[in-house]
C-alpha cells in the first residue's frame, strides 16, 4: 500500500506544478521549463514511480493498471487546462485539440523520462522538447 501511497503523493505534487503552469500568464514558458527540468532528470535514477509502476507492473496486473491510468488521467486534465489557458492567452494554437495535445504532452515527458534515465543529456532531448512546443505554440518565432 505505501506504492500507492507513493503514486499519489506524486500525481498530487505533479498536479499543482502543472495547475500553477495553467495560471501563469505564461503559460509555453511554464510549460518548456516543466519539460526541461524533467529532461535534466532532476529526480535521478528514479523516474516517476507512476510510469514505472505502469511498465514494470501494468501488464500483469490489473488493479495496478486502473490506478496507474486514474493517475495519467488526473494528469491529463491540467495539462488539458494548461492548453486551454495558452489557448485563452493567444500563446497556443487555436486549432489545436485540448485533450490530444494533453495526451501529447504527458506521453512526451514518459518518453523523455525514459531516455534521460539511458543517459541522454538535456541538451540532447531539447529539441524534442522544442518540437512539441512548435506543435503547440501560436508563434513559434516568439520564445514565450
Amino acid at each position: 500500500m505505501r506504492a500507492v501511497d507513493s503514486i499519489i503523493t506524486s500525481t498530487d505534487t505533479s498536479v499543482s506544478v502543472i495547475r500553477k503552469a495553467a495560471d501563469s500568464d505564461r503559460p509555453l514558458t511554464q510549460l518548456r521549463e516543466l519539460l526541461l527540468s524533467i529532461a535534466q532528470d532532476d529526480d535521478g535514477a528514479g523516474g516517476c514511480l507512476l510510469m514505472n509502476a505502469s511498465s514494470e507492473l501494468g501488464l500483469h496486473n490489473a488493479r495496478v493498471q486502473q490506478l496507474v491510468r486514474s493517475g495519467l488521467q488526473s494528469i491529463l486534465n491540467p495539462f488539458e487546462l494548461l492548453v486551454i489557458s495558452g489557448q485563452l492567452s493567444g500563446t497556443f494554437k487555436s486549432d489545436i485539440e485540448p485533450a490530444e495535445s494533453a495526451l501529447a504532452v504527458v506521453a512526451t515527458i514518459a518518453g523523455l523520462r525514459a531516455v534521460a534515465k539511458a543517459g541522454f543529456s538535456a541538451s540532447q532531448l531539447a529539441p524534442v522538447i522544442e518540437n512539441l512546443i512548435a506543435g503547440l505554440a501560436h508563434d513559434t518565432s516568439v520564445k514565450q
